[in-house]
């Protein structure tokens, strides 16, 4: 069943860079709508702070911030998906739109693999092709 098992992996790559593409982009449309600092970034436990793990919750969030979120910041919370792992190139722990939609410095890319397994039956892992910001 290892062709079953490698289709289960690249849906759940395609669904993993679905979500990503989908909350970057809210993230930018609503700095331009609203004409302000829009950040995203991995929510901390407790969603609190920005964390450095892109493979768990988003969060989308009023100005410019990565410490002492407060939950009237939090403009919206993007589940995570399970059995991916997501890699950011640059390490940042959060990405900042300006009010035109624009981000400066963080250009970067995200690597998106299968959590079920590192390893297929031939040996590669199962990651996507890189994702630029």
């Amino acid at each position: 069943m290892p062709n079953f098992q490698a289709l289960g992996e690249r849906i759940a790559q395609t669904s993993e860079v679905n979500r990503f593409q989908s909350a970057f982009s809210l993230a930018r449309n609503t700095a331009i709508s609203q004409r302000s600092q829009i950040t995203i970034c991995p929510a901390s436990e407790g969603r609190t702070a920005c964390d450095s793990e892109w493979s768990g919750e988003l969060m989308i969030i009023k100005g410019d911030k990565t410490d002492s979120v407060q939950a009237d910041d939090i403009l919206r919370v993007i589940p995570a998906q399970e059995n991916t792992e997501v890699a950011y190139s640059r390490g940042w722990s959060r990405i900042r739109y300006n009010a035109m939609g624009y981000t400066s410095g963080y250009n970067g890319s995200f690597a998106i693999c299968s959590g079920n397994s590192v390893e297929s039956s031939m040996g590669k892992s199962w990651c996507s092709a890189s994702w630029d910001v």
